[in-house]
């Protein structure tokens, strides 16, 4: 994992075999964390610009960064909640993260969605 790629701040989404972690984060705190075990299967570090996605594979690790430099012609937003427990109230804006979809069209303007990111919603 390339820590330097990772924005400074922002919202930490991981899924592991045995659970899902969605919470702050600050790059700080991931250099001393532990944020990679065995058990990891997707990582996803974001904020308002830019998300750096890490997903581990039997196969392989992969790595990227996303944000608006991507080639795409359109966005489509969603907001969503997140909620990582069955306990919790999924209305608070600190739950709520935005789904940035990319957008290219064909020659037939069939639209089709290339890529997408995770934004962080500021409240």
């Amino acid at each position: 994992m390339n820590i330097n790629l990772v924005p400074e701040k922002g919202i930490m989404y991981a899924l592991y075999i045995d659970r899902m972690v969605f919470q702050e984060y600050t790059k700080d705190q991931l250099l001393k964390d532990a944020y990679l075990e065995d058990k990891l299967l997707e990582m996803h570090l974001f904020d308002e610009n830019k998300e750096y996605r890490y997903i581990k594979s039997r196969l392989k690790e992969i790595e990227c960064v996303i944000d608006d430099s991507i080639e795409h012609e359109d966005v489509y937003v969603e907001s969503t909640y997140i909620q990582s427990n069955l306990d919790e109230e999924v209305t608070s804006s600190s739950n709520r993260v935005n789904v940035v979809n990319y957008i290219q069209y064909n020659d037939e303007d069939l639209l089709t969605i290339t890529n997408y990111r995770l934004q962080e919603v500021k409240s």
